[in-house]
């Protein structure tokens, strides 16, 4: 089986057919570290605030800087070995070991840790990884180890919004695993990755929305190729060393398209008489990141008798350029072996090309992103009903209070009403039909209700009270009905209003409909946890 080879696979936005031109060279610059120089650096996270490394597998610390340049240990209360870091936006997380199992700690300034459990995790199990992104904080681990077959059976995972609770685990269940080492757990821009480093036979290569629900993305690779997967986007790219190792193995690069199957693309091996200009048997990928909207991959070339630090660029994902290795004095580095962003930097990690071996470093202006532009859903006008109770045919009479105005629509014949031991809300009453409400459960169902006591007195609403839809039914096929639930945490900063069901496979809608065009759009996910999506809105009942 080859081991220890890494492919990387990255999903990014791009989606152009024809390759692109690779952006301006970066202007890289190395940094004087104070990094101890006996640290091993094996895992390497940034966020908006700095940097966190695991310095290498059974320590108990590890390491924080705000610039790269000054480090100091983190060692949160009780952690007793580090197994890895992620971070995103505003935190950063480091995930290890405790005296009474895992947990995972959040810091925003390196400084300062919280602490979360990670319920369910086996006692001492260091088989986890934890990788951070707009879709929340995941871990990832192997399930129990099988003596029979000497391997593991499942990869277990657990979600957090913001890694102050996780509330949602799942298994994956796959049949035999190495298990060995740490599964590979990436963040995307719009999901997670999930591979075995020391893969099987075919390439394990996993995606997620949700850090929950995982579908295989590996059918298609070339057979016994590795999986070490980064990335954020549409379009998966992939590095491999791949072949036979009792023969030779080479450096690949594949892509693949959402929907599409994988397909080759091409990767400089650099020119001479730059060191690191090497034939394929002899490069390696470690890891592959974002870079601006495009990729970024770092590794090594090895000769009979050292390696060089080698890096990759990609506007693409279709075509690799390498970067030069004596210009940049990427050659004083025997490998790179991780990539980290921060809001303003992207930094290199390396091994010093030295007897005395350290920690080097490099960094470069993170290149800017282009906005993403989102498409405003087109459609007929929205029909809008405004709901009338009077001509209803009431069915199924029961008895109820109607005690307080609706917290969903400011109607002055709008109410939340109690029946059945369950609350209801609209609930809708009309001079028309003294002493009965009736409360609406679809487009064309409702509950009437026998009042047992009179309304009460209210205040008339404002003339301007916006008169906010309960039920919507969207282009998707879901119809939705409003909510006043407050156990969901929000989605793009947007509080759940609406639970939807019926003709579709169910969802969420996020925040207020914008009723500013002739077709409203609300902005719905499939998930709790997003992503928020703009949908039309076929007809609005308010």
């Amino acid at each position: 089986m080859l081991r220890g080879l890494a492919l990387a696979a990255l999903l990014l936005a791009a989606c152009t057919a024809a390759p692109e031109p690779a952006p301006r060279p970066p202007r890289w610059t190395k940094v004087a570290t104070d990094l101890p120089e006996d640290v091993t650096v094996t895992h390497v996270a940034g966020w908006d605030g700095g940097l966190v490394a695991a310095a290498g597998f059974d320590q108990p610390v590890a390491f924080a800087s705000d610039n790269g340049e000054r480090w100091w240990p983190a060692a949160p209360d009780g952690l007793t070995q580090v197994i890895g870091v992620a971070g995103h936006g505003g935190n950063g997380y480091l995930l290890g070991l405790t005296a009474g199992g895992a947990a995972v700690w959040r810091t925003d300034d390196g400084r300062r840790w919280e602490s979360t459990p990670l319920e369910g995790a086996f006692p001492e199990d260091t088989a986890l990884a934890v990788a951070a992104g707009p879709r929340g904080v995941v871990v990832a681990g192997y399930g129990p180890w099988d003596a029979t077959s000497s391997s593991r059976q499942d990869v277990r995972t657990w979600h957090s919004r913001d890694g102050r609770e996780f509330d949602r685990t799942s298994v994956l269940e796959l049949g035999e695993l190495d298990g060995l080492m740490p599964p590979q757990l990436t963040a995307t821009s719009d999901g997670f990755l999930l591979q075995d480093v020391w893969g099987l036979d075919t390439p394990f290569l996993h995606g997620s929305r949700n850090g929950l629900d995982w579908h295989d993305l590996s059918q298609g690779l070339p057979k016994g190729a590795l999986v070490v997967a980064a990335g954020a986007g549409g379009t998966t790219v992939a590095l491999t060393r791949e072949g036979d190792p009792a023969l030779a193995v080479e450096l690949g690069a594949w892509y693949r398209r959402a929907g599409e199957n994988w397909r080759s693309g091409s990767i400089d091996l650099g020119e001479l008489p730059d060191v690191g200009a090497l034939p394929r048997s002899q490069q390696e990928a470690r890891d592959v990141r974002p870079w601006g909207d495009g990729f970024i991959a770092v590794g090594s070339a090895m000769d009979a008798y050292a390696g060089t630090g080698a890096v990759w660029i990609s506007a693409d994902g279709v075509t690799w350029r390498k970067e030069p290795v004596r210009d940049n004095g990427f050659d004083t580095a025997s490998e790179f072996t991780a990539i980290a962003a921060t809001a303003g930097s992207v930094f290199l990690f390396g091994t010093r090309r030295s007897d005395d071996a350290g920690v080097v470093l490099w960094r470069a202006p993170a290149p800017p992103v282009t906005p993403t532009t989102t498409t405003t859903p087109h459609g007929p006008p929205t029909r809008v009903v405004d709901f009338a109770l009077t001509g209803q045919e009431l069915h199924s009479t029961e008895q109820g209070q109607c005690a307080t105005p609706s917290r969903i629509t400011a109607r002055d014949d709008a109410w939340s009403c109690r029946v059945m031991e369950s609350d209801f809300d609209p609930c809708f009453s009309s001079p028309d039909e003294p002493g009965r409400a009736f409360c609406p459960t679809g487009q064309d169902n409702g509950l009437a209700v026998e009042l047992t006591a009179p309304l009460p007195a209210r205040t008339p609403a404002p003339p301007d009270a916006p008169r906010r839809p309960w039920l919507l039914e969207l282009a998707t096929g879901e119809v939705c009905t409003a909510t006043t639930h407050e156990g969901y945490q929000p989605v793009d900063g947007l509080a759940l209003s609406m639970i939807c069901a019926d003709g579709g496979a169910g969802g969420y809608v996020w925040g207020e409909v914008d009723t500013s065009g002739s077709t409203w759009i609300a902005r719905f996910s499939h998930d709790e946890h997003g992503p928020a999506e703009p949908t039309a809105v076929i007809t609005a009942y308010r």
